[in-house]
């Protein structure tokens, strides 16, 4: 394998994994004044009402389409490609959204295999700022000797489950945005747009080998 191939690998790696790590970030939501944090406080109670049911089919799934919940993959495509994404036909973009969309959820359901939600977590809830229609909620989080700060971009949007989605993460100071724009662009200006869905398509393909 190429250098470039392992640094590619490395970073859909990461990708998928930062994003299934906001999922399991979003467990510790404590209580804080705001609507945004309201949002994510009612996330974390249904993903710890799912990962304290016992392992099993039933769970994995709940797990998998809860994943698919939490992050608004459109928004995310849209604004880590940017002119990418803009000249991908519709047909394009739905392709881009269901592979980035398993490729997550796969990611997040392996992490919760035999696991239960009390590890020991600790947030803390620094600031919450709201702009016209978009909040970023900035948290500290000490799990176990590890200490980092986690920022949550939140986009005000009608819905029936707070009114809000979740588009970006930042994780001490490296944003799931900028991961991914990182991890992607580079393929797509190089190789061309077929490449990084056969990169992808791969990926996943090894993802599902493992399960």
């Amino acid at each position: 394998m190429s250098q470039m191939s392992k640094n590619t690998h490395r970073l859909l790696r990461a990708g998928t994994s930062s994003a299934a790590a906001i999922v399991v970030l979003l467990m510790t939501a404590v209580a804080f004044a705001g609507p945004p944090t309201d949002f994510v406080r009612a996330k974390s109670k249904q993903l710890i009402d799912i990962v304290n049911q016992a392992p099993g089919k039933a769970r994995t799934n709940a797990l998998k389409k809860e994943a698919r919940s939490l992050i608004d993959y459109q928004e995310l495509a849209k604004r880590a490609l940017g002119e990418h994404w803009e000249a991908r036909s519709d047909k394009e973009k739905k392709e881009f959204i269901e592979l980035l969309e398993s490729l997550v959820e796969l990611n997040y359901a392996d992490r919760f295999k035999q696991k239960s939600s009390d590890a020991n977590y600790e947030v803390k809830y620094l600031d919450e700022k709201v702009r016209k229609k978009m909040a970023i909620v900035k948290t500290q989080v000490t799990y176990s000797k590890d200490q980092f700060t986690l920022a949550y971009k939140l986009l005000e949007r009608k819905s029936a489950d707070g009114g809000f989605i979740i588009f970006d993460a930042v994780f001490d100071d490296v944003s799931l945005e900028e991961s991914y724009r990182d991890a992607y662009v580079p393929i797509i200006e190089k190789e061309g747009w077929a490449s990084l869905m056969k990169r992808m398509n791969d990926k996943l393909k090894e993802l599902k080998a493992a399960q």
